[in-house]
């Protein structure tokens, strides 16, 4: 449980952002790649009609990609996902 809130420090405004998208998981879409791994459409807080295709380990959004990648920084997005799949 410990590997999946790693970097979720509570005071931390992309883990604040995180719980409010995480509060509407029940609106996220559902995907599947090729080889059958679950994706997330997870929604654009600050753009209408705009979903992420995020999973615990990436996200396509902006933020990961510029600050996340090779930092192995989790975005909000991916922040989410992570606390949606301790429910699971």
């Amino acid at each position: 449980m410990m590997s999946i809130i790693r970097g979720m420090l509570p005071d931390d405004e992309r883990t604040r952002k995180a719980f409010e998208i995480f509060a509407d998981a029940g609106q996220w879409l559902r995907a599947r790649t090729k080889d059958g791994a679950l994706l997330w459409g997870v929604p654009s807080q600050a753009s209408e009609n705009v979903f992420y295709l995020t999973d615990a380990y990436g996200c396509s959004c902006p933020d990961f990609f510029y600050r996340g990648i090779g930092n192995n920084l989790p975005c909000k997005h991916m922040r989410a996902v992570r606390l949606h799949e301790l429910g699971e």
